[in-house]
């Protein structure tokens, strides 16, 4: 019997489900991926460079310490630049975020609350990106992104500590005119395709699983991720330099392909 998670049906969850004429039956409890675990008002979120996080629900025991979330915004966020002289030289970029939930599956023999134990896990997977045309202008590419403002203290006694966090991507995107760099340093470039990516992530745990207790008698462990990757393309129809403010070309912050 399915279950569908969302910020509504966390706190009172309500199941309609068909008589099974099994003896055996088992509940899957689906995440709705277009609502975002850490944004539920249900939870408060602990954000911090750790692979994994906890979730804690914000009706937290007094004196315990807790992340929750206060307030978000949406924004642009650049993921990528490029610059170009020659005028048959051209460059491009592409983006893909891809966001993945996991769940823990619960089986029954006889179907009544108290007696599901774990079976297995369940993940669902869901992926939006942008590709940009190829274009001689100098460019800043930008996504849209959500964040969220993060206050830190003891349960019941206000914040002593804030912190700004990336939520979710929004699946927006757009470029913009880009100014020029003063290089620093250039390097030989044959003529080819040049390639450069760069792929970030972020995980977060619902320590205290999905909440099942009124339905089947215990509750479920949930993650979720989110891994990004842009990558950088820069067409050399000739010979030419790759010019960057610092570093190499392989991880300098602004690269820039010249003559």
């Amino acid at each position: 019997m399915p279950v569908l998670l969302s910020a509504d049906t966390l706190a009172t969850s309500q199941i309609r489900s068909a008589a099974a004429p099994a003896a055996a039956r088992a509940v899957r409890a689906d995440v709705k991926l277009t609502q975002s675990l850490v944004a539920a008002n249900a939870r408060a979120a602990r954000l911090t460079a750790s692979p994994q996080t906890d979730l804690v629900s914000a009706s937290c025991t007094p004196g315990t310490l807790v992340w929750t979330l206060m307030s978000s915004s949406d924004t642009w966020a650049t993921i990528g630049q490029t610059w170009t002289v020659k005028p048959d030289q051209t460059s491009k970029m592409e983006t893909m975020t891809t966001h993945t939930s996991t769940v823990e599956i619960g089986y029954s023999v006889s179907g009544s609350a108290g007696s599901f134990g774990y079976q297995g896990m369940s993940s669902m997977a869901d992926g939006v990106g942008s590709r940009w045309a190829y274009s001689s202008a100098d460019r800043n590419y930008v996504v849209g992104v959500r964040y969220g403002k993060y206050g830190h203290g003891y349960c019941g006694a206000g914040y002593t500590e804030y912190q700004a966090s990336l939520i979710e991507p929004l699946g927006t995107s757009n470029s913009l005119a880009n100014n020029d760099f003063l290089s620093g340093t250039c390097f030989v470039q044959g003529p080819t395709e040049w390639i450069r990516n760069q792929s970030t992530g972020t995980s977060f745990t619902l320590s205290g699983g999905v909440n099942l207790v009124p339905l089947i008698g215990g509750s479920f462990k949930s993650s979720s991720a989110w891994d990004t990757q842009h990558t950088l393309y820069y067409n050399f129809p000739t010979a030419g330099h790759l010019c960057v403010d610092s570093g190499t070309p392989a991880t300098a912050p602004k690269v820039k392909a010249t003559s």
